[in-house]
């Protein structure tokens, strides 16, 4: 049984300039990524990105890119 937890974090800009991140689990990669793709389309969405825990622990690295076109 593979107990690796596989997280999609999304970062958010609203039209207000407000900010947030939701971060879901999922049970595999695949579905991740899937599902990361589908919240690409969202035009609130400012990045996304899936992640695994390593040792326990999540680490997260963030870069800075360029917005998305509009």
């Amino acid at each position: 049984m593979n107990s690796e937890v596989i997280v999609m974090i999304v970062s958010l800009l609203l039209p207000t300039g407000d900010t947030g991140v939701h971060v879901t689990p999922f049970n595999s990669i695949e579905k991740c990524v899937e599902a990361a793709n589908i919240e690409m389309t969202d035009p609130l969405v400012q990045q996304v990105e899936c992640s695994g825990l390593e040792d326990g622990i999540l680490t997260l690295q963030f870069a800075q890119q360029d917005a998305k076109p509009a």
